[in-house]
């Protein structure tokens, strides 16, 4: 497999945890190597030429803005300086909310083809443009800063989101945007042959692949974090991940417990209006697969209007899961509302923070959390929350 980077090029900082920063002359990094040693559960991938500038690191602290009781990032921290630093020339690393960076990158895996999609041919490769949205040195706020300069000093946990059909990643970057400002680094690739620009058009049919691409672009981010002198170097923590998508993404997302696609490093699932595939007589992977092997934290949020996906899809799945589960009704919302993908709404805001609440507890391994997630999904006359 091949990960091929078109798009990364970003300034980078100096300090690492608490080492001051200091001045550097500008260097570039135009090539690096490929992993070895991937197992058949988490295929070998690789980088080709990356181009990493980076520039004058400033002499003044970032902003340090301190947590509030919702912001969970349990971010590890990088190790303390030697002793010798003065203890007045320490910078501590800047915490939640951060401002949010956005750059943009395409994976390709060379191991697995692209079915043909109506008058579009089949192609012997994936082709997948990714957008990433991470924490960003600066003051929070504003809009997301393309390339702008990831927050250094420790590594953070990991979301991959799966879009809808005939959608994009950004297309939800409302939603996004929000994990990233709390201190996560989230993933939002464009899928082949189900996201809106899909060579032949979008089409539902592409979903059998997907789980695989979910994986592949999970190897391919941990190929970077792991790669020496990487813009993306030890920014991911491998051992907190999880995973997210609204509607075909949130099918994509529930497969990753069937038997056929399942990935042992995504600690988490949440699916929006993404239950269809569960439901029999739909054509979909084999129903009694599902939730094969140790329980994975499940959460599902369903609008009961949902027009698009009915409501009682994500009644039969949250039965069938085991514990720890928990639905999430949207009283009143329909297939898009709660994603925000449709803009800010009461579904959405509601939609945030029990997601942050569910990935804090079972990704960020904040046992609190749980607790929370039960008090924020309980709105009048907007969210009922179940739990098992």
């Amino acid at each position: 497999m091949l990960v091929k980077e078109r798009c990364v090029s970003s300034r980078i900082e100096v300090w690492q945890g608490f080492i001051p920063p200091r001045r550097v002359l500008p260097w570039i990094v135009l090539a690096v190597g490929l992993l070895a040693g991937c197992t058949t559960t988490e295929p070998q991938a690789g980088s080709s030429i990356t181009r990493l500038v980076q520039e004058d690191v400033p002499t003044t602290d970032p902003t340090v803005v301190g947590t509030t009781s919702t912001d969970y990032t349990g971010s590890r921290r990088m190790d303390a300086p030697p002793t010798t630093t003065p203890a007045t020339t320490l910078v501590p690393p800047a915490e939640p909310p951060f401002a949010v960076g956005k750059a943009s990158l395409t994976f390709e895996d060379t191991s697995r083809g692209t079915e043909p999609n109506r008058s579009q041919p089949a192609a012997p490769t994936r082709v997948i443009p990714t957008t990433i949205y991470y924490p960003a040195v600066g003051a929070p706020g504003g809009e997301p800063r393309t390339n702008a300069s990831i927050v250094r000093g420790r590594p953070f946990p990991m979301l991959v989101f799966a879009h809808g059909t005939s959608m994009t990643g950004e297309r939800y970057e409302l939603l996004l945007y929000e994990f990233a400002k709390s201190g996560f680094l989230v993933v939002a690739p464009n899928l082949p042959i189900t996201n809106a620009a899909a060579p032949g058009g979008p089409n539902p049919d592409g979903y059998r692949q997907q789980p695989g691409d979910i994986s592949f672009v999970i190897t391919s981010m941990l190929t970077m974090n792991a790669t020496a002198g990487h813009v993306l170097e030890g920014r991911i923590d491998p051992e907190r991940i999880g995973v997210f998508g609204q509607s075909t993404g949130g099918d994509d997302a529930l497969a990753l417990t069937h038997d056929c696609c399942r990935d042992g490093r995504v600690k988490a699932i949440a699916a929006l209006a993404g239950s269809q595939w569960l439901r029999r007589g739909v054509p979909n992977f084999p129903i009694d697969g599902y939730f094969a092997g140790p329980p994975i934290p499940l959460l599902l949020i369903h609008g009961d209007r949902d027009q698009v996906t009915p409501f009682s899809d994500s009644t039969a799945v949250f039965k069938q899961a085991p514990s720890p589960k928990y639905r999430l009704t949207m009283l009143g919302a329909d297939h898009l509302s709660p994603s925000g993908a449709n803009g800010h709404n009461r579904w959405f805001e509601v939609s945030v923070r029990v997601l942050r609440d569910f990935f804090a507890a079972y990704v960020i391994g904040y046992p609190l959390a749980a607790e929370q997630l039960k008090a924020d999904g309980e709105v009048a006359g907007v969210a009922h929350i179940e739990a098992s």
